[in-house]
C-alpha cells in the first residue's frame, strides 16, 4: 500500500494549518503543537514522496517490535523515515482513508510543550479524519499490527 504526494513548495506551517482545519480535517492538541515547534521545518523546494505503509508484522515482527527495530528493519527494504511534513500533508491528501484506520508517519520525533517526544498520527474515527501527536517515547513497544508510513528511499526528487 502506498502513496505519491507532492509536497507543496512554500507552504508554510500557517498555510498548513489553515489549509487542514479549511477541509474539515481535525487537528490534536499536540499535532498543532509539535506543528509549532523549530524541529518542525518544512521544504524550501518542489518535493515528491513515495509513501509506503508498512505494519510491524510485515517488517518481520510478530511479537512486536520498539521505533529503533521498526526503522531499521524498513532501511533493510529501501525504507527510510518521513520529513515531519509528511504528517500533515499526508493528512490533507488522503481523504479517502478509511474509517478505523491509523497510520504513524515514521519520522525523527518532535519534543512537545512539556517535553515528550512526539510523532504524527494519520487517522479516520467516528468522528472524522485527524492528525494528532502520537507519543514517540523509544523504548515504547509497537504491536503487530500497528501501521507505519515511511518513504521510499528510491524516491524522493528535489530536497530538503
Amino acid at each position: 500500500m502506498g502513496w505519491t504526494i507532492s509536497v507543496k513548495l512554500g507552504m508554510s506551517v500557517d498555510v498548513l494549518l489553515s489549509a487542514t482545519k479549511n477541509s474539515g480535517m481535525q487537528i490534536g492538541k499536540w499535532a498543532e503543537d509539535i506543528m509549532g515547534k523549530p524541529a518542525f521545518v518544512v521544504s524550501r523546494n518542489n518535493i515528491v514522496v513515495d509513501l509506503v505503509v508498512k505494519s510491524v508484522s510485515e517488517l518481520g515482527f510478530d511479537e512486536g517490535a520498539n521505533f529503533d527495530q521498526i526503522c531499521q528493519a524498513a532501511q533493510k527494504i529501501g525504507l527510510i523515515k518521513c520529513p515531519a511534513e509528511v504528517g500533515p500533508q499526508l493528512r490533507l491528501q488522503y481523504t479517502d482513508q478509511p474509517v478505523d484506520e491509523w497510520l504513524v508517519v515514521a519520522m525523527d520525533s518532535i519534543f512537545d510543550s512539556v517535553g515528550d517526544p512526539r510523532m504524527f498520527l494519520v487517522g479516520h474515527n467516528d468522528r472524522g479524519r485527524w492528525l494528532v501527536g502520537d507519543f514517540g517515547f523509544a523504548e515504547h513497544i509497537y504491536g503487530r499490527t500497528k501501521k507505519f508510513v515511511f518513504c521510499n528511499s528510491g524516491f524522493m526528487g528535489g530536497g530538503f
